[in-house]
Parts: C-alpha cells; sequence; structure tokens
C-alpha cells in the first residue's frame, strides 16, 4: 500500500470534494436575481397647492433603463409599479416626469399604458406645463430609499 501522494497528482476523493465545493459555490452565488433592487414608492403630486388627478407619474432610473409609473387619484395620491402593482422604484436616484394626457386608452394593460405614455409627451393643455413630461426638462429629481418612501411631489408653476 502506497502512503505517500506522488508529486503532480491530486487523489480521486480530493477532486470529487473540490468539485462538489465550486458547483455548491456557483449555486449560491447564481441564486440571486439580476433584477434592480425596488422599494415601495407612495406620493401626493400637486400643482400651485392643488391635488392633480388623473396624472401619469413616471420614476426613471438615472443609471438604468427602467422605469416605475403610477396614475395619481383625486386626491392627487399615486402608487408607482414597475413589474407589479405597487412594487414601487428603483432604489437610487430617479428622473420624474408628469404628464395627463387625452391620448392614452385607460383600457389598456399597464405594460402597454406605460409605453404609450412614455412615446407620447402631449400632455392635455392647460393643466400641468409641458416641461415636466419631459425628463430632459422635468428638472425633478427624487432618492428611492431602501424601504417604504413617501414622496410628496408639488410641482411649482
Amino acid at each position: 500500500m502506497k502512503t505517500s501522494i506522488e508529486k503532480g497528482r491530486v487523489p480521486a476523493p480530493s477532486v470529487r470534494r473540490l468539485t462538489a465545493l465550486l458547483m455548491l459555490v456557483s449555486l449560491v452565488g447564481c441564486s440571486g436575481s439580476n433584477d434592480p433592487k425596488l422599494a415601495p414608492v407612495t406620493g401626493r403630486l400637486t400643482f400651485n397647492g392643488e391635488p392633480v388627478a388623473d396624472a401619469i407619474v413616471t420614476f426613471r432610473g438615472v443609471n438604468a433603463a427602467r422605469y416605475s409609473s403610477g396614475t395619481t387619484d383625486s386626491d392627487g395620491k399615486f402608487s408607482l409599479s414597475t413589474y407589479e402593482p405597487g412594487d414601487g422604484a428603483l432604489i437610487g436616484e430617479n428622473v420624474v416626469t408628469v404628464a395627463i394626457s387625452d391620448d392614452i386608452d385607460p383600457g389598456l394593460s399597464r405594460e402597454e399604458y406605460a409605453k404609450q405614455q412614455a412615446k407620447q409627451r402631449k400632455p392635455k393643455a392647460g393643466i400641468l406645463p409641458e416641461q415636466y413630461a419631459d425628463p430632459m426638462t422635468s428638472g425633478l429629481l427624487v432618492t428611492v430609499a431602501n424601504g417604504q418612501n413617501d414622496i410628496p411631489l408639488e410641482l411649482p408653476q
């Protein structure tokens, strides 16, 4: 019986253990989601101190192509959704846009509704200044923190 290990050779049980360990580490490393981190966001939209109803509020991550949106109720309150209703917005800095449009069919799915809203940029005349419908001119930048966020949006005239 040989008790010494030949130079340059690894005993078979050690190779199996090493392979099993590497597989376990790779599985643990891959178990996390690649989806961006979200946090719940609610808020209230006002313009000149008055609540704005039926507005589409959109948060776009500054360093991501993902966006979240929600529609205000009669009191100007909104809740943002990214993947599922009410799941929130990207954690970090977000550019905010706000628009009210007659041109979007409210019977569309949330995804189609958001796609049309992002393409249109035709805010309802006289309710909000057009600058708020465009991410390049809205001037609205907010930070979404980990945990629940209540972000009031008071639009200056």
